[in-house]
């Protein structure tokens, strides 16, 4: 076999070596891709619930602190105040 048969065979094994790790390398992405839209989906599962758990606690502590100061157990300033000192 001549030099440019053996440069020719080279080549011939270059291409297809590149085209075997392209493929696995496509592959590998598609994988990653299915396993983050996976992973995407259940956090915003995880933070619809956290809305929903949240909004609940806010009906729960309004409805506490609405039935507290009916009650005369706080002022309406009392609670103003409470809520000042927390930041809300």
């Amino acid at each position: 076999m001549g030099i440019w048969e053996s440069i020719a065979d080279a080549s011939n094994a270059s291409r297809g070596y590149v085209k075997e790790l392209y493929e696995e390398l496509k592959y590998s992405i598609r994988e990653e891709l299915k396993h983050s839209h996976r992973e995407q989906s259940h956090l915003k599962n995880e933070i619809t619930k956290i809305k929903a758990e949240n909004d609940k606690l806010k009906l729960v502590v309004t409805t506490i602190l609405s039935n507290s100061v009916e009650q005369g157990i706080f002022t309406q300033e009392e609670i103003e105040s409470l809520c000042k000192d927390i930041g809300t």
